[in-house]
């Protein structure tokens, strides 16, 4: 069954991120350990399951001889199982490599091609072909075997790059292995280590692992005498693996939580796209809107709203603890209902404090919020023909700041690769749809934005100083007035020495609550990234828009050029909002008490 064909009621792309599971392994395992080798499978997928439940699991199987077939029927088998105790079941899809009368050309097995044919017709399972940037016939694939490597080549790196984790039934290091382009062994260095066994290959060896887990399961083959013996591990590809993928968990748990918010959601995705728009590329698009819409509504409407509310306590509550300790000592002393009325504010306050950081109001506002600008950035890439995951156009530097949204990017567009089916080409009009509704609306808000937070600025610093300049003012006053009172023993002026410091001392905390407010608030400075960036996509409109209007350009070359141009824009914007993550994550709002 194709991806095309695929039932929109089994679609889980209302539940979230899903954990894309990758299988690789030998053709030619010992039949001798077949169920040992599913039970493991199973045993695999089980665990998975029960660590992460609320996050639907994905299998990725070419449905090539020996260890991807064993694969997908153990989990055929165990989908059945659960769907009749009535759970959830493993979403399997094949990636395939090589259009079907291409890949039947290297099945070996006798009646492999009916096998093949059997998982490849089950309704649990959808297909889906790689295709490389200029296809070959199907002819010359049959006919050149340097072609298909270049093809297996190309799966290996797909498998690698786009699983969080990795099933690999091998047998590790055997004397007599070869580091076969494409094959298992060439798929496992690629996740464990970011490049490929071949020094020819085409990876950039400063990548990173993009994989999260391997779980190595050791098989023996037919070709050698001496198999190791049965055994299979876990092995972390970098550090927080089980962080990350409890993350991912989380926020399914929040998707799933999140049922007043389908309006919310709505809104979210026709910001980003009209409804004709979606509606039209739907098959293109659809798994990304889903989760932007998601991500956006649940950062704006649930978290930022929570956490805003937090920011107001952590503003007010200290004040108002300040007002009672300082009414306590000047104007009330002796009076214990202020100072007990001074703790019991202050312990409110430090009790939202701990209630906000359990909860993690701030950090899922801004993570949320990262994973749908990231997803922004995929759907204007994806709508004008640029298809592979923007996870990559992250910097190198700032890929562990920002790896949670990487690996939950890596799944939905996994998801989305598996309802597109075939690539869709794209031409002049879907890319002035990137330009109106990514370009140009980005830069409209960033505009605004910088128009909004530059004076906000400036409002709180002036306000922070008037209130300053009077506690000053008010000082002096004191000095030259305030004492000469006091030598006069004069009773009344006293007291009114004693309101004086206690305005003076609320005046300079007001000053000071203003003054970091705005600070940890970052106006200034988002103003100014604002500004830059608005600026930035006012040039790709300008560029783009140029090379549209070259009367002497081909429509592919002008495609290529205006491309080029937003994958830099892409670079530029996703860097934008790693810098947001950061200053905000640098600046927390905390509690501090006279």
């Amino acid at each position: 069954m194709t991806a095309s064909e695929s039932k929109d009621a089994a679609d889980p792309a209302i539940s979230g991120v899903p954990l894309v599971i990758g299988v690789t392994g030998h053709r030619d395992l010992v039949p001798e350990q077949t169920g040992r080798i599913q039970s493991a499978v199973v045993k695999i997928l089980e665990q998975l399951a029960e660590d992460y439940p609320n996050t639907p699991l994905l299998l990725l199987t070419p449905l090539a001889e020996g260890a991807d077939r064993l694969a997908a029927e153990a989990t055929l088998e165990w989908n059945r199982q659960r769907r009749e105790a009535g759970r959830s079941t493993v979403r399997i899809a094949a990636p395939l490599p090589l259009p079907l009368e291409a890949y039947r050309v290297d099945f070996e097995q006798e009646d492999s091609e009916t096998e093949f044919q059997r998982l490849l017709d089950h309704p649990d399972v959808e297909s889906f072909l790689l295709e490389s940037a200029t296809p070959p016939s199907v002819q010359d694939l049959i006919q050149s075997p340097e072609l298909r490597t270049q093809a297996y080549d190309h799966l290996a790196h797909f498998l690698a790059r786009n699983c969080h984790v990795l099933i690999a039934m091998w047998e590790g290091n055997h004397p007599e292995k070869s580091s076969l382009t494409g094959g298992t062994e060439d798929v496992v260095n690629r996740f464990l280590h970011g490049v490929a066994a071949n020094p020819s290959s085409a990876d950039d060896p400063l990548d990173p692992p993009d994989g999260l887990l391997l779980v190595d399961l050791r098989v023996a083959r037919q070709r050698h005498a001496s198999p190791p013996e049965f055994a299979w591990q876990g092995t972390p590809c970098g550090e927080n693996h089980t962080e990350i993928l409890r993350q991912i968990n989380t926020f399914n748990v929040d998707v799933q939580e999140s049922g007043q918010l389908g309006a919310a959601q709505k809104q979210s995705r026709e910001w980003l796209l009209p409804a004709k728009v979606q509606e039209e590329y739907k098959t293109r698009l659809e798994d990304y809107l889903s989760v932007f819409g998601m991500a956006d509504a649940l950062s704006i409407h649930r978290f930022q709203r929570a956490w805003f509310r937090y920011v107001g306590l952590l503003v007010v509550l200290p004040f108002v603890a300040i007002v009672c300790f300082e009414a306590y000592c000047h104007l009330f002393p002796g009076t214990h209902p202020l100072l007990a009325s001074y703790l019991a504010v202050f312990g409110a306050a430090a009790c939202a404090y701990v209630i906000a950081d359990k909860k993690r109001f701030e950090n899922k506002y801004l993570v949320y919020r990262s994973l749908a600008e990231s997803l922004r950035v995929q759907v204007a890439m994806c709508l004008a023909g640029e298809c592979q995951s923007v996870g990559r156009f992250y910097d190198r530097m700032h890929r562990r700041d920002i790896e949670w949204v990487r690996q939950a990017l890596k799944g939905v567009h996994v998801r989305q690769l598996i309802r597109r089916g075939k690539a869709q080409g794209a031409g002049i009009e879907q890319l002035r749809l990137t330009i109106e509704h990514w370009v140009v609306d980005q830069k409209k808000w960033m505009k605004k934005r910088s128009l909004e937070l530059a004076p906000k600025h400036v409002r709180y610093r002036t306000g922070s100083r008037f209130l300053v300049g009077l506690s000053i003012g008010l000082s002096i006053v004191l000095l030259f007035f305030g004492f000469r009172e006091s030598a006069a023993e004069s009773i009344p002026s006293h007291s009114l020495e004693h309101a004086a410091i206690v305005l003076i001392v609320l005046l300079l905390a007001a000053a000071a609550i203003t003054h970091e407010f705005t600070r940890r608030m970052g106006h200034a400075a988002l103003a100014q990234r604002y500004h830059a960036m608005s600026d930035l996509f006012t040039r790709a409109e300008v560029r783009i828009q140029a090379i549209l209007d070259q009367e002497h350009s081909g429509p592919n070359e002008q495609m290529e050029q205006a491309r080029s141009i937003l994958q830099s824009l892409a670079r530029e914007a996703l860097s934008e909002n790693v810098g947001w993550l950061l200053f905000r994550r640098d600046h927390p709002l905390e509690i501090h008490t006279p």
